[in-house]
């Protein structure tokens, strides 16, 4: 799929899967909707966060290893100039690199949907909500 406005204005990307998320043609045309309309604004990203635990072993060791792909969490980046860019975002990629006495994790990431969740209705037996974007 090609959005032809977003890569004129940001240049050619791609987006590699390498595990089956769909089955059939319908399915796969649709992940790449929400994918290309997820990624076609110009907007501040971050695409990645490179953690040292061994900065702050008390927060950070239990922060990395309790990350998980699809997670949600808030990324905060601090450019020069005394202010703050924070998105939220989707975790999609965890990778360690370990050397001698230096362990990094770079969390590769996308951002998350900025729609807000309305809760439809509920289960008849039990407290689930169900959810759907407005």
């Amino acid at each position: 799929m090609i959005d032809t406005d977003s890569r004129e204005l940001n240049g050619p990307a791609t987006y590699t899967r390498h595990d089956l998320i769909c089955e059939s043609d319908a399915t796969c045309y649709a992940i790449a909707r929400l994918i290309v309309a997820r990624h076609a604004s110009a907007d501040e990203r971050i695409s990645s966060i490179e953690i040292t635990p061994a900065a702050a072993p008390a927060t950070l060791w239990p922060a990395v290893f309790a990350l998980r792909p699809r997670d949600r969490i808030a990324g905060v980046r601090r450019p020069p100039g005394g202010f703050e860019i924070i998105r939220q975002l989707f975790v999609d990629a965890i990778e360690h690199r370990i050397s001698y006495r230096q362990w990094t994790t770079t969390v590769t990431t996308s951002p998350a949907p900025t729609y807000q969740y309305a809760v439809a209705g509920r289960f008849v037996a039990g407290d689930t909500s169900v959810l759907v974007a407005p």
